[in-house]
């Protein structure tokens, strides 16, 4: 899974990998730290769409029951 910022900077971290300044288990522990300490990067892989009618539909309605999803028979 290619996860922000690691697909903008997997270049530089392999070129210190390459060059012994970086052992692969020090990358792997720095991008699992990375990724356990952000849990919603996997919505920068989202289109705008499906993050809001997908994601951010359900993620408020579970931060507040009252919210219920849009449809034609909740309109005025």
């Amino acid at each position: 899974m290619s996860v922000f910022p690691f697909n903008e900077y997997e270049y530089m971290l392999m070129f210190l990998l390459s060059k012994n300044k970086l052992t692969f288990e020090e990358y792997e522990r720095l991008r699992n730290n990375y990724v356990s300490s952000n849990r919603y990067l996997e919505l920068y892989t989202l289109s705008p769409r499906i993050f809001g009618e997908t994601w951010a539909h359900q993620h408020i309605i579970d931060l507040d029951s009252r919210f219920k999803c849009p449809d034609k028979k909740t309109r005025p």
